[in-house]
């Protein structure tokens, strides 16, 4: 669903920003609602085991994985965003020690398999895409949930 439907009914509105992920997507619909309890920080921080691509589609890309980002002597948790505005913290947050992952999902570029092929995709758009007619088929790939919490919650029920 989109924020759109979240506050489509207003008697309903706070019922729904309390779904996983719906209240850190559509701040503003949900900003009247009392706030709900938060977990404590660092619950839900899990880090992708979907390969990824740093600066992909470039001269330089860097093809990594969160054990290698959790294991290496370069500091990959503390590079700034590549040239794509991706943020590697946001497909490792426990090898990038964050404190809080509650609202948020990868934005790298990570690599799925589709039709024998591995392809790089981002939750956003991706999982989303063409109204959200391919979302539940998406998220049931094999760690795309995990990767895109977020995205995945808001699949238009069925």
């Amino acid at each position: 669903k989109q924020c759109s439907w979240v506050k489509k009914n207003p008697d309903k509105t706070c019922h729904r920003c309390e779904r996983e992920g719906v209240r850190g997507t559509c701040i503003q619909t949900c900003s009247n609602c009392p706030p709900t309890t938060q977990p404590t920080p660092g619950t839900g921080c899990r880090d992708s085991p979907l390969p990824f691509t740093y600066d992909p589609f470039t001269d330089n890309p860097q093809k990594l994985n969160c054990d290698i980002v959790k294991n290496s002597s370069v500091d990959f948790c503390d590079l700034g965003p590549d040239s794509f505005g991706a943020i590697i913290n946001t497909h490792c947050p426990v090898a990038c020690s964050v404190d809080d992952c509650i609202g948020q999902e990868s934005n790298m570029y990570f690599e799925v398999l589709i039709t024998g092929e591995l392809k790089l995709k981002q939750c956003d758009p991706w999982v989303m895409a063409n109204n959200g007619a391919h979302c539940e088929n998406r998220c049931a790939r094999s760690s795309v949930a995990e990767t895109c919490p977020v995205s995945c919650a808001m699949c238009p029920l069925s």
